[in-house]
């Protein structure tokens, strides 16, 4: 365990490992964009960055090669494809982040990339920011003016062509051969725009390089638990064997079965924890909370053993009666009895076979959900303190 966490969260960084295959199939795909350019359009600099990563072998290939290719070919996209560009990165990062990241970065008000299309570019299928951002509320209170621009331009094709009057800062691409107008963009916008794709693909390369490690993070936690739980079932499993079929004198006490039902309870309550455990938020740091939480997976089980035995205890005073709970048996109230402990483990037993297995029963829920003595245990004390106060 402490050299996988080594490897992966140690002096070795994750990023630096060789791509998986579906890696490579992306990392396919950006190369043949790369030699679709032509290389006189490529600034020296660019280039041979571009090169040295792309002659490098398949094996040899990370994640940092992987980030930097595609980072350095977003910075060569030409200005009429920027729109585009930022809208595809949009939808992967949703997908990527969650919807609860992509809202608190549509709150940040990014550049609005549908504003820089004129009136006759747009075809019916155009994804404004509106509709990319529509299953959540807060995203139409950061976009609405987009969907405003877009009504404003279809009632009044005069309005757009006047905005394609280009200022001496603008550069106009040339004009396309079906007559559309070009798209008309300040310096300005331009730079906001490549500076939003360069955000956009650090987040979403961020979450492809972690993932992995988060992914055999969780399976390590989890195998743990299943060896655990194992383990348990093997023993049960042998005790009832032993019990049914040799005639050996083995007896479990109930405080015994208490105690391994709550353990048992408790183990599988952090499996489910860890299977639910939420991915969205900061990739770093969700990914060092399932690091630093593997204590958990040895506390909680104990922790459910104990809670069980006290819940245990709590039947056989008395304190919780009803059909839904186990019954006991007469306990003798001679003094005497009292000062051995053995005399409870002993003579602290169910009626019969079905308040024995209530007893179980409610002894693995006293494992499973943690909070249930706890808060049991807190009505009490609320309870006693109202008598106490409605008495003085």
């Amino acid at each position: 365990m402490r050299a996988f966490l080594k490897s992966v969260f140690g002096g070795q960084s994750c990023r630096s490992n060789p791509l998986p295959d579906y890696a490579l199939i992306y990392f396919s795909h950006l190369e043949g964009k790369y030699h679709s350019l032509s290389a006189a359009a490529i600034p020296l600099e660019s280039l041979q960055k571009l090169n040295d990563i792309a002659k490098k072998e398949r094996k040899e290939l990370n994640w940092d090669d992987l980030f930097a290719f595609d980072l350095v070919l977003s910075r060569l996209i030409p200005k009429a494809e920027l729109p585009r560009k930022v809208w595809s990165l949009r939808n992967r990062y949703r997908d990527v982040a969650g919807l609860r990241e992509y809202d608190a970065y549509l709150a940040s008000r990014p550049p609005d990339y549908l504003a820089q299309i004129p009136d006759n570019k747009r075809s019916s299928d155009a994804p404004p920011l509106a509709d990319i951002a529509s299953t959540s509320s807060s995203a139409q209170n950061g976009i609405s003016s987009s969907d405003n621009a877009v009504d404003a331009n279809n009632a009044d094709n005069d309005t757009a062509a006047a905005g394609s009057d280009a200022s001496p800062e603008t550069q106009t691409p040339p004009k396309e051969a079906d007559g559309a107008k070009p798209i008309v963009m300040s310096s300005g916008t331009e730079a906001a725009l490549r500076a939003d794709v360069e955000f956009l693909l650090t987040q979403i390369h961020l979450r492809y390089a972690i993932r992995p490690a988060w992914d055999l993070q969780r399976e390590h936690v989890s195998r743990s638990i299943a060896i655990m739980t194992g383990l348990g079932l093997t023993a049960l499993l042998i005790y009832g064997l032993l019990a049914s079929f040799t005639s050996w004198p083995i007896y479990v006490t109930t405080l015994g079965m208490v105690l391994y039902t709550g353990l048992m309870g408790g183990l599988l309550s952090v499996q489910q924890r860890y299977q639910s455990a939420s991915d969205e938020g900061d990739p770093v740091h969700n990914i060092a909370v399932l690091q630093w939480g593997n204590f958990s997976v040895l506390i909680s089980p104990f922790s459910g053993a104990l809670f069980a035995a006290i819940f245990y205890i709590i039947f056989v005073a008395g304190l919780v009666k009803g059909d839904l709970f186990p019954g006991f048996s007469a306990l003798s109230t001679d003094p005497k009895n009292a000062r051995y402990v053995s005399e409870f483990f002993t003579n602290a037993t169910p009626d019969n076979i079905v308040q024995y297995a209530k007893l179980i029963v409610w002894s693995f829920i006293a494992g499973f959900f943690e909070r249930l003595v706890p808060d049991t245990l807190s009505r009490f004390v609320a309870k006693q303190n109202m008598a106490g106060k409605g008495t003085v």
